[in-house]
């Protein structure tokens, strides 16, 4: 009978691991983001950006985004992404709006690119094997940062 429990119970754990690992979110595997953000309503496809590395085009709460993919081996084995947001505010977003932000807010770097957008990024490290729980928080607050951001900046 106890050889039975033991069984049954690695059973369960092969089991568990296959669904966990299933739902992970990993850099390498950028169909494993754009699988969770289609699952959680939001539009995502996946190209390829001026460097051969994979870019996700997403929607969020109706601020285009990009998901970026960094530490990339030929465009492939991705380790790193980084989300971004930018918003065509003509530079009249003050750099002081910016450094506020950047000095009051725990999640977004923000800056103006050389085209006068205001733009918030945050990148996430070592995206290998994330639970979906993980990412999803992670998501959440991202999007939460964004809708702040354009407060911030008035947009």
């Amino acid at each position: 009978m106890n050889k039975f429990i033991a069984s049954a119970a690695t059973a369960l754990f092969l089991a568990s691991a296959q669904i966990t690992f299933a739902q992970s979110i990993s850099a390498s595997n950028p169909e494993s983001l754009t699988n969770m953000l289609s699952e959680s309503g939001y539009p995502a496809e996946i190209v390829t950006d001026s460097y051969g590395d994979p870019q996700i085009k997403t929607e969020i709460d109706g601020t285009k985004m990009d998901i970026n993919f960094y530490g990339c081996d030929d465009g492939r084995n991705c380790r790193d992404i980084q989300f971004r947001a930018s918003f065509d505010t003509s530079g009249n977003t003050s750099l002081q709006t910016l450094h506020d932000w950047n000095r009051d807010f725990f999640i977004g770097k923000a800056y103006q690119n050389s085209q006068g957008y205001s733009v918030i990024e945050h990148a996430v490290a070592g995206v290998d094997g994330m639970s979906r729980y993980t990412f999803d928080r992670i998501l959440t607050r991202w999007t939460s940062a964004v809708e702040s951001f354009k407060e911030h900046i008035g947009f």
